[in-house]
């Protein structure tokens, strides 16, 4: 592969994980409203399979019941990424990140902060890259008074 094919690649696979951020943290739209959802498939393959420590889900449709069941409108977040590192290897990517998630309310400043560990597996398809996979380990957890 071509060194700018190579660059293109870690860039849209960059680009992936700042949007997943960008989705996590925007509150507009509340995480029963189904619009919210909609576009999911821009981040993520329809077999996509994601695990946490609130379990493991497997394909598209089973990960959007989770997080609409796992969120509430009354605690909002904002994500954090760094040091990430994307191994390409043809049409799958091997990406880990490190993340700050900081959860507060609205009109007030955080409450607690927690630092996790994440890995993707990214795969090229026809409409671009998207997420195969997704794991969240957590690294620690602490409590912020205002």
């Amino acid at each position: 592969m071509s060194e700018p094919a190579h660059l293109a690649d870690r860039t849209e696979i960059a680009d992936l994980l700042s949007r997943l951020n960008h989705w996590l943290d925007d509150h507009r739209l509340s995480w029963q409203d189904d619009r919210r959802y909609a576009d999911l498939d821009r981040l993520y393959t329809t077999d996509t399979v994601a695990r946490s420590p609130r379990g493991t889900v497997h394909g598209l449709d089973e990960l959007i019941a989770h997080v609409r069941s796992h969120s509430t409108d009354a605690q909002r977040t904002q994500h954090v990424t760094s040091d990430v590192l994307i191994d390409v290897d043809g049409d799958q990517a091997n990406v880990t990140a490190n993340t700050v998630v900081y959860f507060y309310r609205p009109d007030e400043g955080p409450f607690l902060a927690t630092g996790l560990r994440a890995s993707f597996t990214a795969v090229r398809t026809p409409l671009g890259w998207r997420l195969a996979s997704t794991e969240m380990t957590p690294l620690w957890r602490t409590p912020l008074t205002a």
